[in-house]
């Protein structure tokens, strides 16, 4: 018997073969179907896929075979993976490399064999498919094709196999940075409101102080500022922690009975400071007689805060804003229409996308977070609603909100 030599990058062929990280592992289908399928085509009791590992050849399928693993000295396969071909043993007992081999002259009897080696993308030999048989014979023209084939199969099953994996725990780890940026998010939430808070509240009431003094013009314009920084800087707390939820899938619906149009009247008198200050004027318009209904009252509340808000903040002074609400064949329909800058044709498609504005530049100085209509958007997603916006530059801005919603 002669053992087979180590390949001369040895080293580098078994780094090649421990990278799939297939060894000692369990039997899988689609590697048990080449085996069996092999066997068959070449007609042999015998079908292994063999992988040389640095001192035995293990089976990752085997056909006819009990043994899952051989030492290195005695395989077969060690020897057909010094080469790039298919090696072929037509009667074992008159080869000298493998004539006094146990496996020749014990159990199974080998007479027959024929291994295509497994050749790795980056050219690496790592086992081979074989077939084996008890008598002394070979392999046709079709067969020979066969098991070159399959080999080609099995390597790119390694392949597939270790892409599966890789992206497995890139999935894992994305999984885990996900939780770590809402865990953060939360922090920052909770960390940030109590100071915005004390800021905000110290600020109204300073402002409201300063009304019976006489006090410079700074000091009134810097309190404003500071409101208004504090106020901008809640908003995009909020809308970040929102987004941070949606996009891990954690948002979820709180259904309560609720009145439409209290809770549009409850919107427009939140915003009626905001607009009064901006000289514009808003206009609310119920059309018909409204149930009550049943869904997240918040969340609607939070669209439509959105959409006026912006409506608000784009809309030159002495221009105005429209709020249709109706409900009709089940579905509560609301529309936000302002005289405002418009959004070019060109932005509308990608305008409910984070952190995208408009690139409408005549109102450059008016900013915002650009996540105000992706949260619309992904809340109206979460109600299985629908949105749609129509608009004109400088003549103004359409959004109409479908939402599927059973009476109280």
């Amino acid at each position: 018997m002669i053992a087979a030599p180590c390949a001369a990058n040895e080293q580098e062929r078994l780094a090649a073969l421990r990278r799939y990280g297939i060894l000692d592992t369990g039997a899988e289908a689609d590697f048990d179907a080449i085996t069996t399928l092999l066997s068959t085509i070449c007609d042999t009791p015998i079908a292994l896929i063999s992988l040389v590992d640095k001192e035995r050849q293990w089976f990752k399928s085997r056909v006819g075979l009990d043994a899952a693993e051989t030492h290195r000295d005695l395989a077969f396969c060690a020897h057909a993976i010094l080469q790039r071909d298919v090696m072929m043993v037509p009667d074992a007992t008159l080869d000298q490399r493998f004539a006094d081999n146990p496996l020749v002259l014990e159990d199974p009897k080998i007479r027959f064999y024929a291994g295509a080696p497994l050749i790795t993308p980056d050219n690496q030999a790592i086992g081979t498919l074989c077939a084996i048989d008890m008598r002394p014979r070979t392999l046709n023209p079709n067969q020979m094709l066969a098991l070159q084939t399959l080999s080609t199969h099995v390597v790119n099953l390694l392949e597939l196999r270790l892409k599966l994996e890789e992206t497995r725990q890139l999935h894992q780890a994305l999984e885990k940075v996900t939780a770590e940026r809402n865990q953060l998010f939360a922090n920052i939430n909770h960390e940030m409101r109590t100071p915005l808070n004390a800021i905000v509240g110290f600020t109204k009431r300073l402002q409201k102080r300063i009304v019976k003094d006489t006090v410079p013009d700074y000091v009134t314009d810097g309190l404003g500022m500071i409101a208004n920084a504090a106020e901008s800087l809640g908003t995009l707390v909020d809308d970040v922690l929102d987004l941070s939820k949606i996009n891990a899938g954690k948002m979820q619906l709180q259904l309560e009975d609720f009145d439409p149009v209290q809770l549009v009247h409850h919107v427009l008198d939140t915003l009626s400071i905001r607009a009064e200050e901006r000289g514009v004027t808003l206009h609310p318009m119920q059309q018909g007689r409204l149930p009550m209904l049943r869904g997240d009252a918040r969340k609607i509340t939070q669209i439509l805060l959105n959409l006026l808000s912006n409506a608000v903040k784009f809309t030159p002074s002495g221009k105005q804003v429209h709020v249709f609400c109706e409900y009709q064949n089940g579905q509560l329909v609301l529309t936000v229409q302002d005289e405002g800058m418009g959004i070019p044709q060109e932005d509308l498609k990608r305008i409910f996308l984070p952190f995208v504005q408009s690139s409408n530049q005549q109102h450059s100085d008016i900013k915002g977070t650009g996540l105000g209509l992706s949260i619309v958007k992904a809340f109206v997603d979460l109600m299985h609603g629908g949105i749609h916006v129509s608009s004109k530059v400088d003549v103004g801005t359409t959004f109409n909100i479908m939402l599927p919603l059973p009476t109280a």
